[in-house]
């Protein structure tokens, strides 16, 4: 189980102290309440005096709060005594009870302060004195003022004389000695070790002695008064009382008698109480003297132990407290300078530890004596020990001494100690010792590291030494004693004499020295010893243990050490190497002179700049002789000063550098021709050029013709990257991007300097526009296959910033001059435009190619409904409103009206669906069609519309058609929920800044949706004639909008990303300015009028029409309407008709005329041959075609009205009743 933390512990530790004083209260309640009584007595009851002994027990062991705490537990068990004995002294005896337990624990709270340290007159049985007397006072000098305030219940007239001072002075000592008795047994009972350790009390008895013979003279004077009372039971007992009678309640001077036997052998106690003391502070003295003397030698034992001068404080200050030599002591140290350094610490919290020297030991070690001082805490600054928790409650006192040894101070020595002890001079001068054994340690411990020091200098001086020896291969070293053994001998001496260092050293020189040289060594080792006087170096040739031949130059010195044998010390250089040397050296002059000569390369020495010597080469190329070069200023050779002069100062300047200077110059020839030279310039002595300087000379002339090409070349290279219109990137072999142009930069969006070194799959990735799968890289294609290679169609490059172009490229490997390869070119370029274009015409010729097939449909079918809406009218012209036939006649109307509309828009694709233009206000038409078409729906409608907005020209039901298919696909799309934003805009388009677009001012019309968007595979086909997500829809909706948007000059674009809506921007041409009035569209008929009345005679109408079913049903339509009619097939047979009836007489009022007659001559040809024959000749065009511009502008045609396939019976009424007038 984890320990509590300390605040735990002690909440602990109350907690547990208050229920055991609760305990013991109770326990002495519960004994009270027993009533045990004295034998042979009823006044005093053993049960009460144990009642108030287990309180006291608590007080005089955890102090005064606990001891109220019992004392209140068990305060009833005084009550019932109280109350047993018919309530006398109710008001005096508890609160003296109470006030006597308070009294002792507070006196062991201030005595427990101490730590067990305490005077003598703080003992138990001494404050129990002032306490009986004051508390005996009161008791008799107010218990019968109380009594007679407070009668008891059977004598309520009892007066405060009734009760006798001998009464109240018998109680008074009957109190006194109860309470000496329970003070004795509780003392008694907490000495004992095992109640002691149950209660938690330390085991320290400072005052044994003392409390024992208080308690000895108190049990003495309880004997005598024992004694006493047996020998007045046996002789003077007269009234035949009993023993305890006798001893506590006997009136007269014997109970006097008997009190002062306790008082006597009390003050025999208290007299020989400073003689007990006097012994004990002799005792602790002389203890404390051990204490020291055991720490003297302890620190003794230690100073032989401890090497490190820190870790020696160190255990110094922790020997001199745990022998209880001192309660703290600090060790400060000082360096060479005098300057504190560190120090030791014992005794003291560790938060304590002193930064710097502190008071006393400054001033100890500048007084060079100790220091005692009182008060040390309040008069030290930085003092060591200012927290110091003192555990006896004495003043303290403060030892310092330096620590000083031969006039050199090494620190000073600080302790902490009671005031008594630091101002004895025994503990003065024992102090004085521990700090001089102190510095004599110090002293030795620097001695001893100087020493090391000084031994490991030698050593390495000597390690040193031999590894210089050893390092120097060319120089052999032998040392021979006065007596010729070999004592030295390196590395050096093994290779030269063919005998390891083992093998020589201890041997006689004659024994490892050839003999030729034994007398010579002999006399040089006789004449050092004489004279010292050493031969001079001598070159000497022998042969060694390995039968090798070598030539030394051999040196001696003699080294004469005090009290030792002089030496003889041989240095032998070996020749060999250098011999060598200067063979090769010789051999390495001819071959300099040599290559000299012979050197492609012009080679010169130069001295301050003029010639001092010149190989052929250099003539050679200059067309000079050697003589006339020789002696003559190099600036002869430049074409101009300035250039001589140029090229000192950079060469010079690299020389300094670099050591060498190469500069590149031109030299003048003789016969003033200009040679390029790389001249290379090295000289002599870095120190002092004046020794001479080496040049080679180099003819670049070609060379620098042939760079000068290729610079040329490369320029021109480079312009024609820079200006052609295509991208150009080149790789290395690992398809790394090395170079690329400004188109390329452009097309991907990286700078070359950013893409150089980069794969060149990530500069150029590029994916295919059909499955957005990534390419095949083209320059490793190429390098792999060795040959050009192109990209597959429809690529798509992704730039750096995320936009896609459609590009066609080619790749070609590069090759070197060896034919290898060592990397690619790519050759690319924007085909974005070119792209769009392409899918525009293709999509252009698919519209043109649905356009005729859907007119010619339309226009058929027309004429199918035409036919069929005639007879439905025709047939229900016979049954009256309320025929049940008419019901289904209506509905196959109305079904004949849906397939009109069908029609209709087949003819957007037909080349007769050619808009019908008029200046438009474009903001008016979208507000009403958008608004008229979201009208009921979940979808709001934001319009972004300005208010300067230019006009457009356009036709109004092809343009309603537009946008109605365009808020029906957005409702679609979003599920009649979300929001539809509307924004038109004036914008000048720039030239090519548009594909498909020519420059000028357009008006742009933004839908954009806010529902799931369009997938990207589907984005370039929406507008794709059949081509629908929707299983429902026909697909025709967004190829119309894209066919009229065609066919008024202008474009349209989808834009979309799945889950972000559909985008869709329609550009129109705009007109100059903004016109506040919209022209209204043309009617079908020139004038409109009130249908006439018939006259009686009846009108004749001419027909012409391809398809019999037509011709009969208006044929039919017309007599319905009270006209004569006349049909014909074409328009030959027409204008013969017409002809014939201006001859008879009877011509015609009006001729309704199909505008397409397959195979023969249509209603526009017609129109004019009739208009030459009667110019006012009254023609209605009738077509399946709505949209043919004939239709829209008929009268500039030559005809008076138009009758649209098809029409009802009605419309054909009002038609002829409008042409006709």
């Amino acid at each position: 189980m984890p320990s509590l933390p300390p605040l735990s512990q002690a909440s602990r530790l109350v907690f547990l102290r208050m229920v055991l004083a609760v305990a013991f209260g109770l326990t002495g309640f519960a004994v009270s309440f027993l009533d045990f009584q004295l034998p042979q007595t009823t006044t005093f009851s053993i049960s009460i005096f144990m009642g108030l002994f287990f309180p006291l027990v608590i007080a005089l062991a955890w102090g005064w709060r606990y001891g109220l705490l019992s004392a209140l537990a068990g305060g009833c068990q005084s009550m019932w005594w109280i109350w047993h004995a018919d309530g006398w002294g109710l008001l005096y005896t508890v609160p003296i009870f109470f006030l006597w337990i308070g009294w002792h624990g507070w006196w062991t709270t201030m005595r427990s302060r101490g730590n067990g340290h305490y005077p003598w007159y703080q003992s138990v049985f001494i404050i129990e004195i002032p306490f009986r007397i004051i508390s005996e006072a009161g008791f008799l000098t107010l218990f019968t003022w109380l009594v007679s305030l407070n009668p008891p219940p059977w004598a309520p007239t009892l007066a405060s004389n009734e009760v006798s001072p001998g009464t109240m002075l018998g109680a008074a000592f009957d109190h006194t000695i109860a309470g000496y008795m329970l003070l004795l047994l509780a003392h008694t009972v907490l000495h004992l070790t095992r109640v002691r350790q149950a209660l938690g009390l330390t085991d320290k008895t400072v005052q044994n002695d003392i409390s024992t013979l208080y308690a000895s003279s108190i049990f003495i004077g309880l004997t005598v008064w024992a004694v006493d009372s047996m020998l007045h039971l046996k002789f003077g007992n007269t009234d035949h009382a009993t023993f305890w009678q006798v001893a506590l309640f006997d009136p007269g001077p014997h109970l006097f008698i008997r009190i002062a036997f306790i008082f006597f052998a009390l003050c025999g106690a208290i007299a020989v109480t400073p003689m007990l003391r006097n012994r004990e502070r002799l005792q602790k003295r002389v203890m404390h003297l051990n204490h020291v003397l055991d720490g003297l030698h302890k620190v003794n034992r230690i100073i032989d132990r401890v090497k490190d001068p820190h870790d020696l404080i160190n255990a110094i200050c922790d020997q001199l407290v745990q022998v209880e030599g001192y309660l703290s002591v600090c060790i400060f140290r000082l360096d060479a300078q005098g300057e504190y350094m560190d120090y030791g610490l014992a005794g003291a919290p560790m938060h304590q530890r002193p930064p710097v020297l502190c008071t006393h030991g400054r001033n100890a070690i500048t007084s060079q004596n100790l220091l005692v001082a009182q008060h040390h805490v309040d008069t030290c600054t930085d003092c060591p020990f200012r927290n110091n928790q003192t555990p006896i409650d004495t003043p303290l006192g403060c030892l310092a001494h330096p620590i000083t040894y031969r006039g050199t101070t090494y620190g000073a020595l600080v302790a902490s100690l009671p005031l008594d002890r630091a101002l004895d001079v025994q503990e003065q001068y024992l102090f004085k010792e521990i700090a001089a054994d102190i510095a004599f340690a110090l002293h030795s411990l620097e001695e001893e590291a100087e020493r090391r020091l000084a031994e490991i200098a030698l050593r390495e001086s000597e390690q040193r030494f031999s590894q210089l020896l050893d390092s120097v291969p060319e120089v052999a070293v032998q040392g021979y004693g006065a007596d010729g053994t070999i004592r030295y001998w390196n590395k050096a001496s093994e290779m030269i004499y063919g005998y390891t260092r083992d093998e020589a050293i201890g041997r006689k020189f004659h024994t490892v020295i050839p003999a030729s040289m034994h007398e010579q060594i002999s006399d040089i080792m006789a004449a050092g010893t004489q004279n010292h006087h050493m031969p001079p170096p001598q070159e000497r040739t022998f042969t060694n243990n390995h039968g090798e031949t070598i030539t030394v130059l051999t040196s001696h010195t003699m080294v004469v050490r005090t009290g030792q044998d002089s030496e003889l010390y041989c240095i032998d250089i070996d020749l060999r190497q250098r011999k060598q040397t200067e063979s090769r050296l010789m051999d390495s002059k001819a071959e300099i002179q040599s290559i000299f000569r012979s050197s492609p390369v012009g080679i010169g020495l130069v001295q301050n700049r003029i010639f001092t010597r010149v190989n052929q080469r250099f003539c050679e190329m200059l067309g000079y002789t050697e003589e006339e070069l020789l002696g003559k200023p190099s600036s002869m050779i430049y074409p101009s000063r300035e250039e001589f002069h140029r090229v000192g100062q950079e060469k010079y300047a690299l020389i300094r550098k670099t050591g060498t200077g190469t500069v590149e110059t031109r030299f003048l020839h003789k016969d003033g021709s200009i040679l390029h030279v790389l001249l290379s310039s090295t000289p002599l002595d870095m120190d002092d050029h004046a020794k001479g300087v080496t040049f080679t000379a180099l003819d670049i002339t070609d060379r620098k013709q042939a760079v000068d090409a290729l610079r040329q070349s490369q320029e021109h290279l480079k312009t024609t990257l820079q200006s052609i219109g295509d991208a150009v990137v080149t790789t290395d072999h690992q398809t790394r991007v090395m170079t690329m142009n400004p188109v390329a930069e452009a097309l991907t969006g990286w700078t070359q300097d950013e893409a150089r070194g980069l794969p060149l799959r990530k500069v150029f990735p590029i994916i295919s526009a059909m499955d957005r799968k990534e390419c095949e890289n083209p320059a490793a294609r190429a390098m792999s296959q060795g040959t050009i290679v192109g990209l597959a169609n429809h690529t798509l490059l992704i730039a750096k910033d995320g936009r896609e172009r459609h590009i066609a490229d080619s790749a070609a490997p590069i090759r070197n001059l060896d034919g290898q390869i060592t990397g690619a070119v790519l050759v690319f370029r924007d085909v974005t435009q070119e792209y769009r274009m392409r899918r525009e015409l293709q999509k252009m010729d698919k519209l043109e190619s649905l356009g005729k097939l859907a007119g010619g449909l339309a226009h058929d079918f027309n004429n199918i409904l035409m036919a069929i809406y005639g007879n439905i009218e025709l047939a229900s012209s016979h049954f009256a409103p309320d025929h049940p036939a008419r019901t289904f006649l209506d509905h196959a109307g109305q079904s004949i009206d849906r397939a009109t509309k069908i029609t209709n828009k087949l003819l957007t694709f037909s080349k007769g669906g050619s808009p019908v233009k008029e200046r438009l206000a474009v903001a008016s038409l979208v507000r009403e069609i958008v608004g008229f078409d979201l009208s009921g729906s979940g979808v709001k409608a934001v319009f972004d519309i300005p208010d300067n907005l230019r006009d457009i020209e356009g036709d109004r039901g092809q343009l309603e058609q537009v946008f109605t298919n365009l808020t029906d696909n957005a409702r679609q799309a979003m599920g009649d929920e979300g929001t539809l934003y509307v924004t038109i805009a004036n914008q000048q388009v720039a030239e090519h800044e548009v594909a498909g677009l020519q420059s000028g001012p357009y008006v742009t019309l933004v839908f954009e949706d806010t529902g799931p968007g369009i997938a990207p595979e589907h984005v370039g086909k929406v507008f794709d004639p059949y081509f629908t997500t929707h299983q429902t829809r026909s697909g025709l909706g967004l190829a119309t909008v894209y066919s009229i948007i065609s066919k008024h000059d202008g474009i349209i674009t989808a834009e979309s990303r799945k889950g972000q809506g559909a985008r869709f921007t329609i550009y129109l041409p705009a007109l100059d300015a903004p016109q506040d009035q919209v022209h209204a569209p043309s009617t079908r008929a020139v004038t409109e009028a009130p249908r006439p009345t018939h006259s009686p005679t009846p009108r004749r109408i001419l027909i012409m029409d391809d398809e019999p079913m037509i011709r009969d049903v208006l044929t039919a339509l017309l007599e319905a309407l009270d006209y004569e009619v006349e049909s014909t097939v074409d328009g030959d047979q027409a204008v013969t008709a017409y002809k014939d009836a201006m001859e008879a007489g009877s011509p015609f009022d009006a001729v309704i005329l199909d505008l397409t007659i397959p195979g023969g001559m249509g209603g526009a040809k017609t129109i004019q041959q009739l208009l030459r024959i009667d110019s006012n000749v009254r023609g209605i065009v009738s077509s399946g075609y709505a949209d043919d511009p004939i239709i829209a502008r008929f009268q500039d045609y030559g005809f008076k009205g138009v009758a649209i396939k098809p029409y009802t019976l009605e419309e054909l009424g009002n038609t002829l009743d409008t042409v006709l007038g």
